[in-house]
């Protein structure tokens, strides 16, 4: 390769050109090689891939801490090893400055708050990984020193994606002036050691890119404080009494209450609800943990209210804030009375829990108070007799609808579908927010379309021109479709009769039904004497 006359920066003195120290030069090597050949010192070309081990960028960053001053690093990833890498040298300059990015374009400050974790992830996952060779991490308290004192500081690029990678050298001495490595290595310690990079020094024209290097700096971030205690963590001394309670701490985190041992041990209505109500509490926690909703609609009769009760306590010892909303007529005889025998202590001040009547959405007064701050603050919505919300036009529907955004919901109700299926439809809308295929992971790629399919169904099984769909003809579709299975839980009293004896429980008993009884009923031997009094009155002729 054929020499290049350099040229000499204006900032620098007309001189000849000096070499980097104790560096070698690549040219085209005259045989065949595995490994470049140094050139003559003083070539214009100088390249550095890590191919050789002698030759690296480790290498190059360095020898130049010997006779530099100040670093400017332009890099996409940083992690710790690279400095560890050149301890003891790089602390012989004054100061280091680190620019890094991330993979892409982080505009918004929310968007840039989750960039910044990510890459303080990676600085915490590379000092761990660190400590499997480096046990007491030798050399890291010495950049928790320059850290702190500014000696190195750090900035993200934010604006657009930042990819670069550039090392700017300043040296000592005015006579060699600055230098820079630009390429593709990475501030990292496989980027300077291990990965084949592709890397050219350029030693003229040097202050062109540090304008370039000075312009992004200026539009970056200062992030030196929040790498600074991802470091400073592995670093700081902690004393033998805080060791023992991270001990204990760590040794007992693998032993916290589960679910399943809270239920059997202290929860209050685990004990006292039957199997089949068990199994509805459990399968209503799964589906709503996949769709953030799920519909209990077993049989009149089968204790909803019990189920909706043990769905309470477990969200509330979950540390979820619930709201339960129910009939005005069912609030006190049915609700507050079962929390107070079974319950007791449940709501209060400081509770998590609050219980309104489904009139009081549309409530003025202090309502539009306690109705924005259940929209606020409330993680689940329990709702009773949840059918009263099947119309879509209605002004509750509108209310609740808004009301629920972004929260878990339960439905109770025993009886899903009024009128036809779109009763349905529209009561999981108030989870599935309308979006169209929110049930796609079930293979539904449409919510509209899927009910519209459902409907076909009833008015094939019902017989054409038939206008009404009865309950019954509903759920004989329904209890075939993937939908209805995956949110609705729905057992029938011979279900619940059979779940009991198969699981040794006490035998489940509901009235018999009589069948009617005919009253005689005479409505002479009844009202005849007041009749009697009435007729008299009316004839008797008036005194006045």
């Amino acid at each position: 390769m054929t020499a290049k006359k350099a040229r000499v920066p204006k900032s620098q003195p007309s001189l000849p050109s000096v070499p980097p120290p104790q560096m070698g030069e690549i040219k085209k090597p005259t045989q065949k090689t595995n490994k470049p050949e140094p050139a003559a010192h003083g070539q214009d070309l100088f390249i550095v891939d890590n191919s050789d081990e002698q030759w690296t960028a480790k290498r190059y960053l360095y020898d130049w801490c010997d006779i530099a001053k100040s670093m400017d690093i332009a890099t996409g990833y940083f992690e710790i090893g690279s400095l560890l890498a050149l301890d003891g040298q790089w602390q012989k300059l004054d100061g280091i400055r680190i620019l890094m990015g991330d993979e892409v374009s982080k505009r918004t400050q929310q968007a840039f708050n989750q960039a910044l974790g990510d890459i303080k992830t990676k600085l915490d996952s590379s000092i761990e990984h660190e400590k499997e060779n480096n046990d007491f991490l030798t050399g890291v308290p010495a950049i928790v020193d320059a850290l702190f004192n500014q000696k190195i500081t750090c900035r993200v690029y934010k604006e657009r994606k930042f990819h670069a990678k550039a090392y700017i050298t300043h040296a000592k001495m005015d006579v060699i002036g600055s230098t820079a490595l630009v390429g593709s290595s990475n501030f990292t310690y496989p980027g300077l050691t291990d990965n084949v990079e592709l890397n050219v020094r350029i030693r003229n024209d040097v202050e062109e890119l540090q304008a370039w290097y000075e312009k992004y700096w200026d539009g970056a971030e200062e992030v030196t404080p929040e790498i600074l205690k991802v470091i400073e963590r592995h670093t700081k001394e902690y004393t033998p009494f805080e060791v023992y309670m991270k001990s204990l701490f760590e040794f007992f985190q693998g032993h916290e209450m589960t679910s399943g041992e809270w239920e059997n041990s202290e929860s209050r209505m685990y004990p006292i609800i039957d199997h089949y109500q068990k199994e509805g509490y459990h399968a209503l926690l799964k589906m709503a943990e996949q769709f953030n909703g799920a519909l209990l609609c077993d049989s009149v009769g089968l204790g909803k209210t019990f189920i909706g009760l043990m769905l309470i306590e477990r969200l509330l010892r979950d540390r979820k804030r619930v709201a339960l909303v129910v009939p005005k007529s069912a609030r006190e005889p049915v609700w507050e009375a079962k929390i107070r025998q079974y319950l007791p202590g449940l709501s209060g001040t400081f509770s998590n829990f609050v219980i309104y009547n489904h009139t009081d959405l549309l409530r003025g007064g202090e309502y539009t108070h306690l109705m924005n701050e259940v929209q606020e603050k409330a993680d689940v919505v329990i709702i009773d007799e949840a059918h009263h919300f099947r119309n879509q036009a209605s002004n509750s529907y509108r209310k609740l609808f808004d009301m629920v955004e972004g929260k878990q919901l339960f439905f109770l109700t025993a009886t899903p579908i009024n009128n036809s299926t779109l009763d349905l439809q529209h009561l999981i809308e108030l989870f599935s927010r309308r979006q169209p295929d929110y049930f796609r992971s079930i293979g539904i790629n449409t919510l509209v379309g899927h009910f519209r399919e459902l409907e076909n169904a009833l008015a094939k099984i019902a017989g054409s021109g038939k206008a009404d769909i009865s309950t019954a003809e509903a759920e004989q579709v329904l209890s075939r479709d993937d939908l209805y299975r995956a949110i609705v839980v729905e057992r029938s009293r011979a279900y619940a009769k059979r779940s009991q004896e198969q699981s040794g429980g006490t035998a489940v008993s509901f009235p018999n039904r009589m069948p009617p009884i005919v009253a005689k009923y005479s409505l002479k031997k009844t009202y005849g004497k007041l009749l009697n009094n009435i007729e008299m009155l009316s004839t008797k002729k008036s005194r006045y």
